[in-house]
């Protein structure tokens, strides 16, 4: 896709409603997270597939980043005196995160060069979660709900499906090199079981799936 023809579809077609906020009688806790939920977080959302490896690895930071400070966040306003209806909106963006990740993988509509991308964008959400993040949250939300999708995402493509673009062809390579090098790494962590006993359960189970 050519990238002028990805920025103005991406500012031009599934925008966000503005969120109209009464900033004077907002506390600003809430003021700033529901910007960031309503406007920020959709948008990135919205460019996993981005054509430019540079924004992809700033989306997957950012993405990774807003889920932190959420994490951050909720434990902050358990010592606030803070109103309990007001800590209720403060939602947790995980839920999104992981609902857009997860069918990434699914080998119907993978021939593209934006569902690559977008699957790059998520092997790099990974690698910023397994080195970046406090394991005792991501892998429980994250890695391991999501390991199906990366064994999912190095099987080898079924032959008779039709040609597939060059390109795409050295994506989904890069694709399968990437989830592999990831898949190990979460293998040979030592933080599986940290703070969670039942995260060796989890990953059996996915293993059975798989």
């Amino acid at each position: 896709m050519n990238p002028y023809v990805w920025y103005h579809s991406s500012v031009t077609v599934s925008s966000p409603p503005l969120v109209k906020i009464d900033v004077e009688a907002t506390p600003p806790i809430l003021h700033f997270w529901t910007m960031l939920s309503s406007r920020l977080l959709p948008r990135l959302l919205h460019a996993i597939g981005h054509p430019y490896q540079k924004c992809r690895e700033q989306v997957a930071w950012c993405l990774f980043r807003v889920y932190n400070c959420y994490k951050k966040l909720s434990q902050q306003i358990k010592i606030l005196p803070i109103q309990e209806e007001i800590k209720d909106q403060i939602t947790n963006p995980g839920d999104l995160i992981f609902q857009k990740l997860s069918p990434l993988s699914s080998s119907t509509g993978t021939a593209t060069k934006e569902a690559q991308h977008s699957l790059i964008t998520t092997r790099l959400f990974l690698f910023y979660c397994l080195h970046y993040g406090d394991n005792k949250n991501e892998y429980a939300e994250f890695i391991l709900p999501l390991l199906p999708m990366a064994f999912e995402a190095i099987k080898p493509e079924v032959e008779g499906e039709g040609e597939v673009d060059a390109d795409v062809r050295m994506l989904q390579a890069q694709v399968v090199k990437g989830f592999r090098y990831t898949i190990a790494e979460v293998g040979a962590s030592c933080f599986v079981t940290y703070n969670n006993s039942n995260d060796i359960s989890q990953l059996l189970k996915n293993l059975d799936t798989v």
